[in-house]
């Protein structure tokens, strides 16, 4: 999983704007990994991580929930390895521009769920399985919790666009900055529909 995450995030403009700011910016692949892992075994954790496997390997992931992680299971999932990286005044302002970011689809939508993380392969893109995850899969994983709709933001143009063909209703853009470091913010929500 945190490969997959890792890889898919690297050059992701949202992420890229930590680089400039870590110990040694040389060692950003690994302070990246350290972020992904630590997201992925809270939600492992909390029971919100969903994976596709094919022939025996993990080819996609996602990360959701209806209720914030917290600053605490973050820790406990190794949240601490950051500080190898980074001083805990990065860590505290990359957390708060997240926030800033995820802030821009829950002020303009209506969910009770949010997609905090999708990564697919990169040996299987192009073959729909993000888009399958997007239209239906992750609908029905919420409708099958009691949600109405789940809410997500990307950093680029052509996620925004993916999520647009995937069915994802935009609700607002927005610019923001980490730090002096700008990146732009498309939100987008996803009504739940069970799978028929």
């Amino acid at each position: 999983m945190t490969r997959i995450i890792t890889e898919g995030f690297l050059d992701y403009p949202f992420h890229l704007t930590l680089k400039p700011h870590v110990y040694q910016t040389d060692r950003y692949p690994q302070c990246l990994a350290v972020l992904n892992e630590m997201m992925a075994k809270a939600y492992l954790a909390s029971r919100n991580a969903l994976v596709v496997e094919h022939e025996g390997q993990v080819i996609a992931v996602a990360l959701m929930h209806d209720r914030p992680i917290g600053f605490w299971r973050n820790v406990v999932s190794g949240g601490y390895r950051l500080f190898r990286y980074a001083s805990p005044l990065l860590v505290a302002d990359f957390a708060q521009a997240a926030y800033d970011g995820d802030q821009v689809a829950i002020d303009n939508g209506d969910f009770d769920w949010y997609l905090e993380i999708l990564s697919v392969d990169k040996r299987m893109q192009g073959r729909g399985v993000g888009r399958w995850l997007v239209a239906k899969v992750l609908p029905d994983f919420v409708a099958k919790r009691g949600g109405r709709a789940y809410g997500l933001v990307t950093c680029t143009e052509s996620n925004a666009r993916f999520y647009t063909n995937g069915g994802c209703e935009l609700l607002g853009r927005a610019e923001k900055k980490m730090r002096d470091e700008p990146f732009s913010i498309w939100a987008f929500q996803h009504r739940a529909e069970l799978l028929r």
